[in-house]
């Protein structure tokens, strides 16, 4: 499994990398729509595809083309222009914002759209539900739960097993809201596998599985299917996720403090592009910890540093002194030797004189 995770974070680490190419890439694909929308005699369309572009990566600019499109737009066009509001709401975290104009929606147009926007807006209105739960708590959380499960119901009756990806995600949501994960992984694996799905879409089902997996008490396979989403929303250049962040934080619970630390202020920097209040939030509250284990290390490296320059200091001073006694022996040994040299030549010139004075008297 060290092996599989060394390989998941090199193809993330990769996909960080080639996130300029990828920029690059969208750039291109946005201007080619700014200049069809600029010939174009169908501006409702034109600015829809420009917010589909923007709305999971940058907030402001979603929400100016929301504005250009319900200007423009007929009356038949309006329940879908308000979907799209509330769809950029829900990702800033507007949470009240979106809820106002999904439940007056239920009332004014359920009758009167197509099939596909009633998917979307049930889809929409079941994640503001459970949203709100997480963020609630409690009976409140309870009751947000409760009705996000009744529109998942309806889902769940509008689609087939035709509907592969979506058909097994609705269902294995109902599971993971209803507690029973075991069969939950199991749909969301068979949700997975399916196609044809968009990037984003396996991004959040490989995101929800990873949920699933990290409540269920398997971090190594949560971190594998939170890496997935992380790559996903990169090369669909999503900025409003978790899967980064989530990264993070198992890294951070695995001891890998390095790589948390530098994942999660990646995470934030792509909340803050975004603009998703909600999630500038849920990281703040992550970041501290992370980084405050961090600064700890980074303590603990100084200390033994510090230590270490100490011990050095020591002994080069014990080393200098020594020095120092050596050269003051090796001083008073050369002294020493200089008047043992002096005391010899004396003794030699005065056995001389002796033998000269005994030649004398003989």
């Amino acid at each position: 499994s060290c092996i599989n995770l060394i390989d998941d974070l090199k193809a993330l680490d990769n996909a960080l990398a080639s996130r300029p190419v990828i920029e690059s890439q969208k750039r291109v694909k946005i201007d080619s729509l700014y200049q069809a929308a600029a010939i174009s005699n169908m501006a409702y369309d034109a600015y829809y595809w420009l917010y589909k572009e923007y709305r999971s990566y940058n907030y402001d600019t979603a929400l100016i083309y929301v504005d250009f499109m319900e200007r423009v737009a007929a009356p038949g066009q309006l329940p879908e222009g308000e979907v799209c509001r509330a769809f950029v709401y829900l990702s800033g975290g507007l949470f009240k914002e979106a809820s106002d104009i999904l439940s007056s929606w239920r009332e004014r147009h359920m009758d009167v759209v197509d099939r596909k926007l009633l998917f979307t807006y049930r889809t929409m209105y079941a994640r503001l539900q459970w949203d709100m739960a997480d963020n609630a708590g409690g009976k409140i959380g309870e009751h947000y739960n409760k009705i996000g499960l009744e529109t998942n119901d309806q889902i769940i009756q509008s689609l087939s097993t035709q509907d592969t990806v979506y058909y097994w995600y609705a269902l294995a949501i109902t599971d993971l809201r209803e507690g029973n994960y075991a069969r939950s992984i199991a749909r969301c694996k068979v949700s997975l596998e399916a196609s044809p799905a968009s990037i984003h879409e396996q991004a959040v089902t490989a995101s929800t599985l990873a949920y699933l997996y990290r409540l269920t008490n398997e971090p190594e396979k949560a971190l594998h299917y939170y890496i997935e989403a992380a790559i996903c929303d990169i090369l669909s250049s999503t900025y409003e996720t978790v899967a980064l962040r989530n990264v993070a934080e198992l890294l951070f619970e695995a001891g890998e403090t390095d790589l948390a630390d530098r994942y999660i202020h990646i995470a934030m920097h792509d909340a803050q592009r975004y603009h998703a209040r909600h999630r500038q939030v849920d990281i703040a509250q992550s970041l501290p910890i992370i980084e405050e284990k961090m600064l700890g290390r980074i303590r603990r490296q100084q200390f033994v540093t510090l230590s270490l320059l100490v011990v050095v200091v020591v002994l080069l001073l014990i080393g200098i002194v020594g020095i120092a006694v050596l050269v003051r022996q090796n001083k008073a040994i050369a002294s020493a030797r200089e008047a043992i040299s002096h005391m010899n030549t004396s003794l030699t010139e005065a056995n001389k004189l002796k033998e000269q004075l005994l030649g004398t008297l003989r």
